[in-house]
């Protein structure tokens, strides 16, 4: 389907200056953390990066009063590997809150698939959003790398995290409320995949909306 006709109800507000290619090959064997990545928004990024060649290491929490919860954070990682046909994912029980928890995860990814090239905070909560990127950032100079910080529905503005740290590519992304809830999940997904394969020298410091993201990939 072409995709102007497929998001078409974003034309009219989309920002010009926009420029995504249609190229996801800079995404192959990048590896990127996904917090609250078991199910709706961040369980499908998970899934579209992996399907394009990323490895990916999904958060969840667990509640030991539920069965069903406890395994559902490695069945969504086993679900995206099946998918893939491939160890392209794996999950990490975590407790957002908890500053050893979240290092853990960091240093097990990157354990397993060698680097960590960036981190999609997808929490309605401020303080752990601000808790989970300074720890990756910390990781980040530690390290003297480059890295991409993406975050779902902000709650406030973080735009000018973009300038505290030039060599992290900080975005924001949220979904236009009007679309149905099944479709929504589908183009954030598509939307934030095509964020993290940007360069961080030219998409930093934005706030997207995720149709805008998509019928941009028309504009020349």
């Amino acid at each position: 389907m072409n995709m102007k006709n497929k998001y078409a109800f974003g034309l009219k507000t989309i920002k010009k200056k926009l420029k995504f290619s249609n190229s996801l090959n800079k995404l192959n064997n990048k590896t990127f953390i996904i917090s609250s990545g078991t199910t709706g928004v961040g369980y499908n990024i998970a899934k579209k990066l992996a399907l394009n060649g990323a490895n990916v290491t999904i958060l969840g929490k667990i509640k030991e009063v539920n069965p069903k919860i406890n395994g559902k954070i490695y069945s969504a990682a086993e679900n995206i590997c099946d998918l893939v046909k491939g160890p392209k994912c794996m999950g990490i029980p975590c407790n957002l809150r908890s500053i050893k928890e979240v290092e853990f995860a960091i240093n097990e990814t990157v354990d397993v698939y060698g680097t960590l090239d960036g981190v999609v905070l997808n929490d309605t909560n401020i303080n752990v959003t601000y808790l989970f990127s300074q720890i990756y950032l910390k990781y980040v100079n530690k390290n003297k790398m480059n890295g991409k910080m993406l975050i779902i529905e902000p709650l406030l503005m973080v735009n000018s995290w973009n300038k505290k740290f030039i060599n992290v590519g900080v975005n924001t992304l949220s979904p236009r409320k009007a679309v149905v809830e099944h479709l929504q999940t589908d183009i954030m997904g598509d939307a934030a995949k095509h964020i993290l394969s940007s360069d961080i020298l030219e998409c930093s410091g934005n706030d997207f909306i995720d149709d805008e993201v998509l019928a941009s990939l028309e504009i020349d």
